[in-house]
């Protein structure tokens, strides 16, 4: 009875492109925290303050992409433009029913805006720890092909698990 028992395990390993371009051994990236923007009520009814969230605003979508060493492609991104990044990973399972691990495919795309380049530091026989932060203004995690968060901040998106939380705010705005 596959299923029944499935217990995530790890990321074997995933796949870097930059801009379409494929960079091996670049890069471990730290992916953004979905925090909602919220707002303070407070008035007649409410004993207190309530930090109301605003459907489909975040708080600035933070990446980090972690590099060995100071190479082109860490230069590269520090210049002021946007970037597109696709992540493809292979996600293990082990499956308690049937003794197996099984794998799936993970896709993250995110098109960031640098934000800092952290150039790192020259010790001999040692990783540089270069550093890039920016603000991700689309994101999109699918699991076996199937989109679990797609937040389009230009676009008025934000769709969790299939649903759009602000396709009535698009509405209401004549789009």
């Amino acid at each position: 009875m596959s299923g029944v028992n499935v217990v995530p395990s790890h990321l074997n390993n995933f796949e870097f492109y930059l801009n379409g371009v494929k960079r091996p051994g670049v890069v471990d990236i730290t992916l953004p925290n979905l925090e909602a923007k919220t707002t303070t009520i407070t008035g007649a009814g409410i004993s207190g303050d309530i930090d109301m969230p605003v459907s489909g605003h975040t708080n600035n979508l933070t990446v980090e992409l972690n590099f060995r060493i100071t190479d082109e492609t860490a230069l590269e991104l520090g210049e002021v433009r946007a970037y597109d990044f696709e992540m493809f990973g292979a996600e293990e399972v082990y499956d308690a029913a049937t003794g197996e691990y099984k794998a799936k495919s993970l896709r993250v795309m995110v098109r960031l805006l640098p934000t800092s380049v952290e150039l790192g530091k020259l010790s001999p026989a040692e990783t540089m720890d270069t550093k890039l932060t920016g603000s991700a203004i689309y994101l999109k995690v699918s699991v076996d092909g199937v989109t679990k968060v797609e937040v389009d901040k230009l676009n008025y998106i934000y769709n969790v698990n299939g649903t759009d939380f602000l396709a009535k705010i698009r509405k209401a705005l004549g789009q």
